[in-house]
């Protein structure tokens, strides 16, 4: 590896000095008037050699030997010395000077008659050819001739110091591309750089413009697309160097004349022409470091990532949607039942109606390349678990899915992982199904590899919109399911009252949905915990009771008349009476209360600098807006 980059840097200085160092001859030489003409026909041929010379070596590699496509380049390289030899180099400006100065003093120290007089010989004085540019700076006397090349170093040194990851190859900088052709020769050299509007829509786009793109999808479509990429790389490439060439040389040209002297001795050219191409170079390094680091870091598809909520039309899913859309990285599909979805289509947000059958499924999420798959689905009992199995499946399947949260939305799940008893009924039975899928993942044989979802159950408690009138939020709970109820303004005092809890904002709770997508790929883990505030009923009663200032009126549900009633109704699973027994063993168990030390621990490593909403402050939010 140490021998690879010192070779890239040995190119990149060859590279930079050669290139600088040749436009400001070429400049010299042919003047402002002819350069753009010089400087076309010159990047013809440079573009020629970046453009064919991968496939060429690609193809020699493939079907002669390796040692011969080595051979190749020192033909090529002693063809161009061959062809240098041949060159006819310009005027010796330096030489000439100092004969004439020469001339000049034997002529002043010389009689004025001369005792003998050669009329056959006569003298010729060579004049170099007049250009457009300035040469006041050549005709100055320079005591130290071997000493000029001095600045142009310098200069030269510069410009490429910035860049030693290989500047000399600019349109084949390591770029990401999104899908590679299938070909045998040109992927020996696959790092050519797509331009945004070509290579982004085909992996990481929003949804709508994707649709709008549908033929990306061809495979020969996008070899089209790839070809005329760096046929148009090369035109654009040739127009930008070359105008911009022009304007360098113009504007040397009049620093020049305006204030004669200013680049020294030997012109300015050299200077001129490698500041000019610092930022070029510093573009083409510093670009592809930076979306390579990014790409590494963060992952290629958390650049830009596509969510499906399945359910997501639900009063959770507008929280998710508002605050993930605030990340210009995510679009988001709506996955739904209804055949006339109310949400609205935008550019980053897409409603797709499903049965969420598992061929439904793999069409949408293929379609979209989705990347991550949220439920917050809400379905009967014994719907649950083959649903879920079937989301997880289709995220098994497409090849752009590699994260997905099933619908748990609870509270300390591992301490208690059988309450709510609904839970215990349908979340339990799919937790053991994703553990036994984590498991095999790690035991397969490499001949038969089961694609890797990482996956989390995320937990906060209470959500803290139900202390809100029903008007303020979009959260809504099941009548008696809550103990204080503001409709009536009555707290159900269930148990002592004080129990512990934990609640979180639902806007918090969006919020750290996105900051988890934006995790570490294999960061996860089995179990996220997000609370905004924990306590106990009681004291977010006298809470409420202060702000609003009014006493609740006040009921009382102990231990043993809940468990009476869930043991009425337990025949009966579809019974509310027997829902709302559940939830109140949920909250006087302890259950709800999300572990303290995993949570903050968690806090640290996924929601490091988010700060939580605490349910005084809702409140008073509340009060002066519309809806939170």
């Amino acid at each position: 590896m140490s021998v690879l980059f010192i070779g890239r840097i040995i190119q990149t200085l060859a590279g930079s000095v050669i290139w600088i160092v040749g436009m400001a001859i070429l400049g010299n030489i042919v003047g402002a008037k002819h350069l753009a003409k010089s400087l076309g026909l010159a990047m013809l041929f440079v573009s020629a050699g970046l453009l064919s010379g991968p496939a060429v070596s690609g193809s020699l590699y493939q079907f002669v030997s390796y040692a011969m496509t080595w051979g190749s380049a020192f033909a090529v390289i002693l063809v161009g010395t061959l062809l240098q030899l041949l060159i006819i180099g310009p005027f010796n400006y330096d030489t000439c000077i100092q004969e004439c100065h020469i001339e000049e003093e034997s002529q002043i120290r010389s009689p004025l008659l001369c005792s003998v007089s050669h009329p056959e010989s006569t003298h010729y004085q060579t004049i170099a050819e007049s250009t457009s540019l300035p040469t006041q700076n050549l005709r100055d006397h320079d005591p130290h001739p071997h000493q000029g090349r001095l600045p142009l170093g310098a200069s030269s040194s510069g410009a490429i110091v910035p860049t030693p990851a290989g500047s000399i190859d600019d349109p084949r900088h390591s770029s990401r591309v999104a899908e590679r052709p299938d070909w045998d020769a040109i992927p020996r050299d696959d790092r050519v750089s797509m331009p945004g509007p070509i290579a982004v829509p085909t992996r990481n786009s929003g949804t709508r413009t994707r649709r709008l793109v549908w033929w990306t999808d061809n495979k020969n479509t996008n070899r089209v697309i790839y070809i005329v990429t760096l046929l148009a790389i090369g035109v654009w490439r040739t127009l930008l160097l070359g105008l911009g060439a022009v304007e360098v040389l113009h504007g040397a040209n009049e620093l020049s004349h305006e204030y004669p002297g200013f680049f020294g001795p030997h012109g300015g050219y050299s200077r001129s022409f490698s500041m000019s191409n610092i930022s070029w170079k510093l573009g083409m390094f510093v670009g592809p470091l930076v979306t390579g680091t990014l790409t590494e870091r963060m992952g290629y598809y958390q650049m830009n990532v596509i969510l499906a909520l399945a359910g997501g039309s639900g009063d959770l899913g507008h929280y998710l949607q508002e605050e993930l859309l605030r990340d210009p990285r995510y679009s988001v599909v709506i996955l739904t039942r209804q055949t006339n979805p109310s949400t609205p289509t935008t550019e980053r947000v897409t409603t797709q109606t499903t049965d969420y059958t598992l061929p439904s499924l793999l069409h949408i999420l293929r379609t979209t390349r989705t990347t991550a798959l949220i439920s917050l689905l809400r379905c009967p009992d014994d719907q649950y678990h083959p649903l879920h199995t079937t989301l997880l499946e289709a995220c098994q399947q497409t090849e752009t899915c590699t994260r997905f949260i099933p619908s748990e939305w609870a509270g300390d799940i591992e301490s208690f992982p059988t309450l709510p008893r609904a839970y215990g009924r349908t979340r339990l039975p799919f937790r053991e199904t994703l553990a036994r899928e984590a498991d095999s993942q790690k035991t397969d044989p490499p001949s038969h590899p089961v694609k890797k979802i990482e996956y989390t159950l995320f937990n906060h408690g209470w959500c803290m919109e139900y202390f809100l009138p029903a008007h303020k939020s979009y959260r809504r709970c099941m009548p008696g399911e809550f103990p204080i109820d503001l409709t009536r303004w009555k707290y159900t005092v269930r148990g002592t009252g004080e129990e512990a809890q934990s609640w979180t904002c639902a806007r918090d709770i969006a919020c750290a949905v996105g900051r988890l997508l934006a995790a570490d790929n294999g960061s996860w883990e089995p179990v996220t915990y997000v609370v905004g505030e924990w306590g106990t009923f009681n004291q977010m009663a006298s809470l409420l009771e202060r702000v609003y200032g009014r006493p609740f009126e006040r009921d009382y549900r102990s231990e043993e008349g809940i468990g009476t009633t869930i043991q009425q109704y337990e025949d009966q699973p579809e019974s509310l009476k027997l829902a709302i027994a559940e939830a109140e063993e949920w909250t006087i168990s302890g259950a709800t209360a999300c572990p303290q030390e995993k949570t903050l621990r968690q806090r640290e490593k996924f929601f490091a600098g988010m700060h939580f909403t605490t349910l005084e402050k809702l409140l008073w939010k509340a009060k002066v807006e519309e809806r939170v």
